[in-house]
């Protein structure tokens, strides 16, 4: 009558007897509600509460004298793990693709000959390559497994499979990819010299790298004026990038990351240039200037967002070239001035004068500064 009692209380469950209590089946999700009681069953005798609850591969039935836990698996255990990112690369330069993995079995059976193994291909290609893992540690529980292989560069895909001989197939994990790259390379400054010393109101930054594969490159630009506490400013496949209106008489610091399209990334030195501090008057440098192998750049401080109209002129007051400039930044402004004429012929030895008119609106103020070319 017991017995019958804490039947109905299972439900769904099927408690029967082969030989001894090991023939206990859970056959669907059920909960056995605490109960006093004093069962026999063949040779166990059980006298406390009892309790049914899930269990990694199915159900387990628990009594303060024994645990139990049937042989029909509702859930495969999880036998491999990835000892690693789901997605990796690696750089063949640097080191060998290391595959590696965890296998854990909550019976102890140890992995079949050949197992657990890692199966790999190119991006693209039908052709499979199947290595088998190297044991290497135990930790934890877990039996760690790893290969290393020397590989091409390229996309690949990859999954790891283990089994053993209590486990039915083979338990695979979902298949993901990895990259063989190398870093970009050869980083080109093509703007501010280093330790340049330059305006403070619009200037721009100029880089290169090249990605060994040929692929293309995405650049991060870090600025800051500390050299050690530098802020991303940018983030993008652009070469260059703008500043405007940084601090007069002020040390900067600069440095791009070249990242490629599998993610490797490598970072260029650290440059740094000075802002000029405060000026009472326009002027050029550098002065005097030979056109024929440089340029000379004029300086010119606005005192709020504008624009600028330059005009030079030669000793006996020709208008030789002029040039109207918009939306320029408030602060101290550069303009490139190669030393030529309107026409494109470059200007004789001798004295020119360089008049700057500066307009914020319906206001205007005037500079002037005098250029030697000598050639």
């Amino acid at each position: 009558m017991l017995f019958l009692l804490i039947f109905a209380q299972i439900g769904q469950c099927d408690l029967s007897s082969g030989f001894g209590f090991e023939a206990f089946t859970a056959i669907a999700p059920c909960s056995l509600f605490p109960s006093s009681a004093s069962v026999s069953v063949d040779l166990y005798n059980a006298d406390s509460s009892c309790e049914l609850k899930s269990h990694p591969d199915g159900f387990e039935i628990q009594t303060g004298f024994f645990n139990f836990v049937d042989f029909v698996a509702f859930e495969s255990p999880q036998l491999v793990s990835r000892a690693h990112s789901a997605y990796f690369f690696c750089i063949p330069s640097e080191n060998k693709a290391t595959f590696s993995l965890n296998y854990t079995d909550p019976y102890g059976n140890i992995p079949s000959l050949g197992y657990p193994l890692v199966c790999y291909w190119k991006d693209g290609s039908a052709q499979k390559t199947t290595l088998t893992l190297d044991f290497k540690n135990s930790t934890n529980g877990a039996l760690q497994y790893s290969k290393e292989a020397d590989l091409t560069p390229g996309l690949y895909w990859y999954y790891y499979s283990a089994t053993n001989a209590q486990y039915p197939g083979t338990y695979d994990l979902v298949a993901s990819s990895f990259a063989i790259t190398e870093r970009p390379s050869g980083f080109v400054n093509n703007g501010l010299s280093d330790n340049a010393f330059v305006s403070n109101g619009l200037l721009t930054l100029k880089w290169l790298a090249q990605d060994p594969e040929g692929s293309n490159v995405t650049y991060r630009l870090f600025f800051g004026k500390d050299s050690s506490l530098l802020s991303q400013i940018y983030e993008g496949p652009l070469t260059e990038f703008t500043l405007k209106s940084l601090d007069y008489g002020t040390q900067y610091f600069w440095q791009v990351e070249a990242i490629d399209n599998y993610g490797a990334s490598s970072l260029s030195k650290k440059y740094s240039f000075t802002t000029i501090a405060t000026i009472k008057r326009s002027f050029n440098y550098p002065n005097p200037f030979n056109p024929s192998t440089d340029k000379t750049h004029i300086v010119v401080d606005m005192s709020q967002n504008g624009s600028a109209s330059i005009s030079i002129y030669s000793e006996f007051g020709d208008l030789v070239w002029q040039r109207t400039l918009d939306n320029l930044p408030s602060g101290i402004n550069e303009i490139e001035y190669n030393g030529t004429d309107d026409s494109g012929s470059v200007l004789y030895n001798g004295s020119y004068v360089c008049v700057i008119k500066k307009l914020y609106g319906s206001k205007e103020d005037k500079d002037t500064c005098r250029l030697l070319i000598m050639k």
